[in-house]
């Protein structure tokens, strides 16, 4: 299904479903346990569980780079580095104003440490090393979903922030959807050992795993 075949009502439901879901479960993915209620309660009315207030500030940073994420794919602004920097600023930028004892630095900013992807075995770029990287695999956009699972195991793989990584790789992911026309996966927190085994099996595997998202992404219209 592409996007461009829905009306407007029905890309605005969209839009709106999907902001709530990805900002629920691509933190819950990542420790932050605000499950798709809490989330809608929080967006939609402004009011907290009583769950941790950091947790609050980066699910509503997250939100706010899920806006620029969707608006630039509208906007067929292709991502770069700069571009990947603002989204990890939005994530984390609420959480860092009000509570940053808790975050991770720095944010909006490469890493200048070595770090690992937890629960994986992949060797990840190092700091000396991201910028180059970025360069080069933003030198060519993705073109569809196989394109797409591609580029993020790529990215990931650099791992450029100290947090956040796979945040922002997700909400690129939603950016080169919506420029390519097409829906934007719905990865669930139930998914996430599906999520990781195909990122470890590479780039087909990644890709038939993208596309059952898709469909996930399609029930939501």
């Amino acid at each position: 299904m592409k996007l461009s075949d829905l009306d407007k009502i029905e890309q605005d439901a969209l839009f709106w479903n999907l902001r709530t879901l990805s900002s629920s479960h691509s933190n819950r993915i990542e420790g932050i346990d605000l499950d798709p209620s809490q989330t809608h309660t929080l967006l939609e009315y402004g009011k907290c569980s009583e769950m941790s207030l950091w947790w609050h500030l980066v699910v509503l940073g997250h939100a706010r780079a899920f806006d620029e994420a969707w608006e630039a794919g509208r906007s067929q602004i292709p991502p770069n580095s700069n571009f990947v920097r603002d989204l990890h600023a939005m994530l984390f930028g609420c959480a860092y104003a009000v509570t940053p004892a808790f975050v991770s630095r720095p944010i909006g900013a490469f890493r200048s440490s070595e770090v690992a992807i937890s629960g994986t075995q992949t060797k990840v770029a190092s700091p000396k090393e991201i910028a180059a990287a970025l360069d080069e695999i933003f030198q060519k956009e993705p073109a569809n979903i196989a394109e797409i699972a591609e580029f993020h195991i790529k990215f990931e793989r650099i791992h450029p922030f100290i947090d956040g990584n796979g945040r922002v790789g997700r909400l690129l992911m939603v950016t080169q959807c919506v420029a390519c026309d097409i829906l934007p996966p719905l990865i669930t927190f139930e998914q996430r050992a599906q999520y990781m085994e195909a990122f470890e099996a590479g780039g087909e595997k990644m890709a038939e795993f993208l596309a059952l998202c898709q469909e996930q992404t399609a029930e939501l219209v």
